[in-house]
């Protein structure tokens, strides 16, 4: 019994006389620019410890600051660094016992925004070819819609007539698998596609070659390209499908303009099942020019249209305050409309494209010639900027803000980012003000706003000729597409569809 209990008061003594230990596992974290970007910094200990961070850090939250023996603190970051240049702040641990003398200290580095092209590549053939949109596919690939107006040359096969609707399926690579070209004697271009839940595409068109000046033109095709079906909906005058966007039940509504004279247009929906059926076909509007630029679905299956209306205080149209306003509408799911609004200065203001956004209202994007009058609060920078307004899911605005240089900003797209930004690209031929330099008479412009509709970086993409934006896909490893049309490369009147991939940090 004496020899075992020497034996355990032996071992306790060793216990207590280890030495004290106080390490983090990695002397320097590094972060990306944007909020909610984390890492782990582990702390390896025998002792109690309290973690504090330099001060004035506001950037950088820590999930715990005192804890005992090995442990993990979780670093987060909640705010963008609008700098050029990388910050960084140092977090430092000491044990709770001020008479031991022990301290590790990391530093936690943010990058700056770095704007980078990972890669680009045109398509056409020997005429002027436009890409519209860019859709991602299940594996990896791509699907892209346009216009053409080559025929049997380059990436385009036999061309019909003046223009044809242009599609080509992309692999993982980039590589081509297949293309289609699909039209008749008079134009056909594609404005907007999405891939269905069948595994094929389906496109929102404009025909010459059905019933009246130009229609509604819906193609459904299978995953190899083949077609499944067409439908062309429209009236005697001129009808244009402008965006289309998938149904949680597997079919796709469609916006656009059906004309009720030559000088009236109403904003259109029409809802389709994946075989073309047509479940519920509405129109909206005034006494005057009213059309549909973009969709966005949510959750409920409610939707929020972005349109143009020349109408004022008739039909579906409330008061208005210029030439043009931005309309939006705020759909149900079987096309009941729950509200409409209308958004604008004493000029013309027309927008373009819309993204829902997390807390379920959304982001537009647009053209405004107005200047400090009704909605816009902001100084117009040169012929028409770039107009970007936040609404709530009442469709209340809560912030807006033009953006652009002395020329004029147009076509401009817009999809809210995951960090709680939004990424813009729209076409410029200013170069100055928030634009900064070009390269030629029009260019392709990029550009990343805070939540708040600050810019915190922008950057153009062109040549010595004429290039425009057209569509932005955002890829899950951060990086994103742009497409758009590049003359620097195709020449003038043959220019080509241009496929940009960029990453932003």
């Amino acid at each position: 019994m004496l020899s075992m209990g020497l034996v355990i008061m032996s071992c306790h003594k060793k216990d207590s006389d280890a030495p004290s230990f106080l390490n983090f596992n990695v002397s320097t974290l590094s972060l990306p620019p944007v909020p909610g970007a984390s890492a782990d910094l582990i702390v390896e200990s025998n002792l109690d410890w309290q973690v504090s961070v330099a001060a004035g850090t506001d950037w950088l939250q820590l999930s715990k600051t005192t804890g005992h023996g090995n442990d993990t603190i979780h670093v987060t970051v909640i705010k963008e660094n609008q700098n050029a240049a990388a910050r960084s702040a140092v977090v430092t641990a000491v044990p709770v016992n001020s008479g031991i003398n022990l301290q590790a200290q990391a530093t936690v580095e943010q990058k700056p925004y770095n704007v980078q092209l990972l890669s680009q590549k045109t398509f056409g053939g020997s005429g002027e070819d436009f890409i519209s949109d860019v859709v991602s596919t299940p594996d990896g690939g791509l699907f892209l819609a346009g216009i053409t107006s080559s025929n049997k040359s380059g990436d385009v096969g036999a061309n019909h007539g003046d223009r044809d609707v242009w599609m080509i399926r992309l692999n993982s690579n980039r590589d081509t698998v297949w293309t289609r070209v699909m039209g008749g004697a008079n134009y056909d271009g594609a404005s907007r596609a999405i891939a269905t839940a069948d595994g094929g595409f389906a496109i929102a068109a404009y025909t010459d070659n059905a019933i009246g000046y130009g229609d509604w033109w819906i193609i459904k095709l299978k995953s190899n390209g083949d077609t499944a079906w067409t439908k062309s909906i429209g009236s005697t005058y001129d009808d244009y499908a402008e965006d289309i966007v998938a149904t949680a039940d597997g079919g796709f509504v469609v916006v656009g303009g059906y004309s009720t004279s030559v000088h009236n247009e109403d904003v259109m929906v029409v809802k389709f099942n994946n075989n073309g059926d047509i479940a519920w076909q509405k129109t909206y509007g005034g006494s005057s020019y009213d059309r549909a630029d973009a969709v966005t679905v949510y959750p409920d299956g409610s939707m929020m249209i972005a349109a143009s209306t020349s109408s004022n205080n008739s039909g579906d149209v409330g008061a208005t305050h210029g030439y043009m306003d931005y309309w939006i509408l705020k759909l149900n799911a079987n096309g009941d409309k729950v509200w409409a609004k209308a958004y604008g200065g004493s000029q013309y203001d027309t927008p373009f494209e819309l993204a829902n956004t997390a807390d379920g209202g959304a982001i537009i994007t647009g053209s405004s010639s107005s200047s400090q009058s009704g909605d816009v609060t902001g100084a117009n920078h040169g012929k028409a900027d770039l107009w970007v307004v936040k609404v709530n899911a009442n469709g209340d605005m809560e912030w807006n803000t033009l953006l652009g240089g002395t020329g004029t900003e147009e076509d401009c797209v817009v999809k809210a980012t995951p960090d709680g930004g939004y990424l813009i690209a729209c076409d410029t031929d200013s170069k100055d003000g928030d634009v900064g330099a070009t390269q030629g008479s029009n260019d392709l412009w990029v550009l990343k706003l805070n939540t708040s509709g600050k810019i915190l970086w922008s950057k153009t993409f062109g040549g010595t000729r004429y290039e425009e934006a057209t569509s932005l896909l955002l890829n899950t490893d951060g990086s994103f597409y742009v497409t758009g049309y590049n003359e620097s490369v195709g020449g003038v009147d043959t220019g080509d569809g241009w496929l940009l991939k960029l990453k932003d940090y």
